[in-house]
């Protein structure tokens, strides 16, 4: 029988959103389901590098706080650690080129658990066949 596969859109570079999109892929990924990540527009800010777990303006004023307190007492998976375990898991995480030249992020600014990879690559290759989650 195939494994199921899962395709993620994520075009948000909210804290919460980004979060909890990664708990699911994760929880899919834990269930032998194929798990593949395109970060779009807004997205690709959480692939690099030395921000990837900031909780920025980009998130919610009002859920900032329990975030940060969240993450202290260990209830909330920063979104670095959730992207470690989906590649342990055998997930793929990709970083959009378009997004990439519209941020001006060079390949050395993103973390090294990524690879880059067109939309059109994307939906080709790794969602062709798969449940879609836009984000």
């Amino acid at each position: 029988m195939a494994r199921e596969k899962i395709a993620f859109f994520i075009n948000t570079s909210s804290f919460d959103q980004v979060t909890f999109s990664l708990a699911i892929a994760v929880s899919y990924a834990a269930l032998n389901s194929e798990v593949n990540i395109l970060f779009g527009y807004s997205g690709i800010q959480r692939l690099k590098k030395n921000i990837v777990d900031e909780i920025g303006d980009e998130t919610d004023i009002l859920i900032r706080e329990k975030i940060k307190s969240g993450i202290q007492k260990k209830g909330i998976i920063k979104i670095s650690e959730s992207l470690e375990m989906i590649k342990r898991l055998g997930g793929k995480i990709y970083a959009c080129p378009a997004a990439m030249a519209l941020h001006n992020i060079t390949s050395q600014e993103l973390i090294e658990i990524c690879e880059i990879k067109g939309m059109v690559e994307f939906i080709r290759e790794d969602a062709k066949d798969a449940k879609i989650i836009y984000v």
